[in-house]
């Protein structure tokens, strides 16, 4: 594969490390963009106006991927913010693609299509419901509106993070369950965990990230799984712990009896049909094993 010049923005978050990590890993060369210190390009994504670029290195540039967005939580808490980082920025560091000759990749997400019914295609018409899903549909929008510009929308993750020492996504349903496993042998559902997610494993990101870079006539590409419900994935996570530690684990839904999970369980969510591996879970679980016993 020919090595490319890329920027990165959004590359100290959940999946911004991650397409960082596997980009490096692959030879390409990054250079990342934002707040930090260690940024290559330091700036307030919020406040692009007065930015004036290093022409020396965005002329070289063959891509701008552009993974920095408000998260859900953002969104419910301050959207007039997440509409700067989410929209403006985007905005702003797509007339920077286009002032150097470098093409445009978004990361966006699933939610976009608001609650899912049936199947969803690339070409399927989005109606986003919650403030995280309406910024990002504007922010695609604006972009399949002009050229050089492709957008990834991704589902829910299910990886574990590229870094745990800065990882702070806990409030994300993956996470959040594995911690309760861990910490208290249990894991309490606010709801009766029927409602269904689509599940993204890392390497399906991986490759539709480099379905976008290697092939110039694709606009928009699903980075999607497979579908579990909740409670299903509460059962994985409890059958990882099995497992690896020998720990039963108990699982309380609002609405059903508590179920507790063994490796061949017969009770509600026991029939995944799904081909999600079970590795999957059993990485995440001792990824958040050593960050809460180092």
């Amino acid at each position: 594969m020919k090595q490319l010049n890329i920027l990165l923005s959004g590359y100290t978050g959940y999946v911004g490390q991650l397409i960082l990590s596997y980009l490096r890993s692959n030879g390409h060369s990054i250079f990342t963009l934002g707040k930090a210190l260690d940024a290559d390009v330091r700036l307030d994504l919020t406040d692009l106006s007065s930015f004036k670029p290093d022409r020396s290195l965005f002329s070289k540039l063959d891509f701008i991927i552009h993974a920095a967005a408000a998260n859900e939580v953002i969104c419910k808490l301050d959207p007039e913010y997440a509409q700067l980082l989410t929209i403006n920025a985007t905005q702003q560091l797509y007339g920077l693609s286009q002032a150097f000759s470098a093409q445009f990749i978004y990361i966006s997400t699933a939610h976009v299509f608001g609650p899912y019914q049936g199947q969803v295609k690339e070409s399927s018409t989005p109606s986003p419901v919650s403030t995280y899903g309406m910024l990002h549909h504007r922010a695609e929008q604006y972009l399949l509106d002009n050229q050089l510009s492709s957008v990834l929308r991704l589902g829910n993750l299910l990886a574990a993070p590229a870094s745990w020492n800065t990882f702070n996504r806990w409030t994300l349903a993956p996470f959040d369950l594995t911690r309760q496993a861990l910490l208290s042998g249990s894991i309490q559902l606010n709801t009766s965990g029927q409602q269904r997610r689509n599940w993204t494993m890392a390497e399906t990101l991986f490759r539709s990230v480099d379905m976008l870079l290697y092939n110039n006539r694709v606009r928009v590409v699903h980075a999607t799984g497979n579908s579990l419900s909740v409670l299903q994935l509460a059962g994985r996570i409890a059958d990882s712990i099995k497992v690896l530690y020998g720990q039963e684990i108990t699982i309380t839904a609002a609405s059903p009896e508590p179920v507790l999970r063994t490796l061949m369980p017969t009770d509600i969510g026991s029939h995944y049909n799904t081909s999600l591996p079970i590795v999957s879970t059993n990485t995440l679980v001792e990824g958040v094993s050593r960050h809460l016993v180092p």
